[in-house]
């Protein structure tokens, strides 16, 4: 990015939130003074270029959980006193593809396999006791793509079939719901 914007009282910031309401930083606020080719476009009345861009990088791990679907803004504060070029974005990437696929549930009683995936696969979960079941599964943008009722299912060991076939590949997170509660493991799609 490249934030020619004022030192003192403007400045620029990446957020996220779980709630859309109580919203963190991802990195400290910055402007111009954070970089002496900005603070000299800023002083000089000059206007940004391609050479100025600087890469950022957020740690998302510090704020949020694994497993946790977040909502980013980047926000310019910027005030009527001073006028300076302003902020310019070049790429932003929020999530590179996926290196593994780690259950999220911290046990081994639901397995997801095979996986990665094509599109078919099963999940094998324990029940301590007998439960009606219920499989969501639900996109990285937090959108149910499928619900599955399963039944009742006796206490012990259960494996049941997941079918998603033309779904666009990705890394999707499948939620067993049983009278217990909810267990969630990570299923990747691969296209």
């Amino acid at each position: 990015d490249i934030n020619i914007v004022e030192p003192v009282n403007d400045y620029f910031v990446v957020e996220g939130t779980i709630d859309g309401i109580t919203w963190l930083p991802l990195v400290n606020s910055y402007s111009a003074s954070a970089n002496a080719a900005w603070l000299a476009a800023f002083t000089g009345g000059k206007e940004g270029n391609s050479t100025m861009f600087v890469a950022e990088q957020a740690d998302l791990k510090s704020k949020f959980a694994p497993g946790d679907v977040i909502l980013i803004r980047m926000r310019l504060s910027s005030n009527s006193t001073i006028a300076g070029w302003g902020t310019a974005i070049d790429y932003v990437a929020i999530q590179e593809a996926p290196l593994e696929i780690r259950a999220t549930t911290g046990d081994n009683s639901v397995q997801v396999y095979p996986n990665p995936s094509t599109g078919i696969f099963n999940i094998r979960y324990q029940l301590a006791r007998a439960s009606d079941v219920t499989i969501d599964v639900v996109s990285n943008l937090g959108q149910k793509i499928t619900s599955k009722a399963l039944g009742y299912r006796n206490e012990g060991g259960n494996t049941d079939i997941v079918n998603m076939e033309g779904q666009s590949g990705g890394a999707y997170l499948v939620i067993l719901r049983t009278n217990e509660g909810d267990k969630k493991v990570r299923v990747l799609l691969a296209r």
